[in-house]
């Protein structure tokens, strides 16, 4: 409705507009015949052709034509208003309304156009034509800031107290107090080392019961992998230290409630104890330790690289391995293996069989020797690595000589050469020794050795009968380089035609046993 209204009100403003440009353009052409005149006069008077322009149009027409339009300009502004009120809720382009301003510049230009410069043309210029319809309406403004916030204002009276509420249901009676008890026990669990434990214990008591958890009887040791919240007992990263028996305590002011579970970690199998390697002699008992732990237990098994382990000859007790008697093929790498359901784990040691250490040459028991003379004592022994000679109590003569293969030779000896000497053999297990007792003669004096003889090819009779003695077997033979001579009951003297040819004498039932060999030194 008021659209259809405000089209009249547009038109009477462009009726009103058209007049008042009608009457300004009468004004107008009035004041140029006037100014013509006036030209002329003054072309005649002074004759020049330099005329003052006169393009603006005087203040006082103006303002008489916006006089007249002054009145509808209110009514008009008004009506813009509405318009623009209902433009900008119908989000409409349009406004048939203009400004004072715009009429201002509308007038002023249509009165310009119908006014001549000073230099006028010879011919007149024609009056400009009716205006076209306004243009739309330019698109609104920015809407203007907010304006600041109001004081609150003062607080009203307080209202008039309200009926009281009907009377809500009866409640249920309150949990009668009483000792705590386990609701759900924890349970035994296996868990996996690095795995996760959980326990849990459901209690119920009034007062509520606190819970607390003992581990072995003892309380729990501080640990960030150990939690305690809400009844239950998490454990994270476990260890296999963390088995055990876990007891949840459930306490409170009337009494005390306990229930136990078991925590087994299930660990995979590690060596603990590793063998050593071995070198032992031919013949010995060799043994081997190898400990491993886990969860479960692991089983240790033997086996022998590039190989069987001896059948019959061994033996695997918790682990260890026992060979009896070891041979030299039973030398090499031997290998200890640990298993369970988690894993495996190995070690290898190495048995190495040497020879059995013992004499293969020893020396006499009783050695003579005579001044200014060399005497080389003998000794070899299988599976040594080392052969020495000692003296008992004394160190060895200076310009002794010991060879490679153990002999030992005293040079130039001496009475004091005499004494007891060892012949010591070493290899990396154990020592042997043997002994000889050396003794030194003076020159002329006899060297005895018994019981030996000469053999019957190697000797001529002297005396036959048990009257001859050690003594007059020595006389009557002093011419003799050796003497053979029977001390048993029946008494023998021969000469010995060749003493190196001697030999030991084992028959003890011989009636003139034993026999003596005696070399003159």
């Amino acid at each position: 409705m008021e659209i259809s209204k405000a089209r009249p009100a547009s038109n009477t403003v462009v009726f009103s507009l058209c007049f008042a440009v009608c009457f300004a353009a009468l004004i107008h052409v009035e004041i140029e015949l006037h100014a013509h005149r006036q030209m002329l006069q003054v072309l005649n008077q002074q004759r020049e052709e330099t005329f003052e322009p006169r393009n603006r149009i005087p203040e006082r027409t103006m303002n008489s034509v916006f006089k007249m339009l002054q009145d509808s300009d209110s009514d008009k502004q008004k009506r813009a208003r509405r318009k623009r009120s209902l433009a900008s809720s119908k989000k409409s382009n349009t406004s048939e309304t203009m400004s004072r301003n715009d009429i201002k510049k509308e007038v002023r230009l249509a009165l310009s156009s119908l006014a001549c410069t000073v230099h006028c043309p010879k011919s007149i210029r024609g009056r400009r034509g009716r205006p076209g319809p306004p243009g739309k309406h330019g698109p609104p403004g920015p809407r203007g800031p907010q304006g600041p916030k109001g004081s609150q204002g003062d607080q009203g009276p307080p209202g008039p107290k309200g009926d009281p509420g009907p009377h809500g249901p009866k409640g249920d009676p309150g949990e009668s107090i009483s000792v705590p008890s386990i609701v759900s026990p924890p349970v035994s669990m296996v868990v996996n080392q690095t795995g996760t434990a959980s326990l849990q214990c459901e209690v119920k008591g009034n007062p509520e019961p606190q819970v607390t958890w003992l581990k072995q009887n003892f309380s729990l040791l501080a640990d960030k992998r150990v939690v305690q919240s809400l009844g239950g007992l998490m454990i994270t990263d476990v260890m296999s230290q963390d088995g055990g028996i876990y007891t949840c305590v459930a306490r409170n002011i009337f009494g005390v409630k306990t229930s136990s579970a078991t925590l087994t970690v299930q660990v995979s199998a590690v060596i603990t104890q590793m063998p050593s390697s071995v070198i032992t002699e031919e013949g010995q008992n060799v043994s081997m330790l190898c400990k491993a732990t886990g969860q479960p237990r692991p089983r240790v098994t033997w086996r022998k690289a590039f190989g069987h382990v001896p059948k019959g000859r061994t033996s695997v007790v918790d682990g260890n391995l026992t060979i009896m008697s070891v041979t030299k093929a039973d030398g090499g790498a031997y290998a200890c293996s640990a298993k369970n359901l988690l894993g495996q784990d190995s070690a290898v040691a190495i048995v190495m069989v040497i020879d059995r250490l013992k004499f293969i040459l020893t020396p006499p028991l009783n050695v003579n020797g005579t001044e200014k003379n060399n005497v080389m004592l003998n000794c070899a022994a299988k599976g040594a690595t080392e052969v020495i000679w000692k003296r008992a109590g004394k160190n060895l003569p200076q310009n002794h000589v010991l060879y490679p293969n153990g002999t030992l030779l005293l040079r130039n000896v001496a009475t004091n050469y005499a004494g007891s000497y060892s012949c010591v053999a070493k290899n990396s297990q154990r020592s042997i020794e043997a002994k000889s007792v050396f003794e030194v003669f003076k020159k002329g004096q006899w060297l005895e050795y018994s019981p030996q003889w000469c053999g019957g090819s190697y000797r001529r009779s002297i005396k036959h009968g048990s009257g001859i003695t050690e003594k007059e077997c020595k006389k009557r033979c002093a011419g003799c380089a050796a003497i053979e001579y029977w001390s048993g009951p029946v008494k023998l003297c021969f000469e010995c035609l060749d003493h190196t040819k001697r030999g030991p004498y084992t028959n003890t039932k011989d009636s003139a046993y034993p026999p003596h060999v005696f070399i003159r030194q």
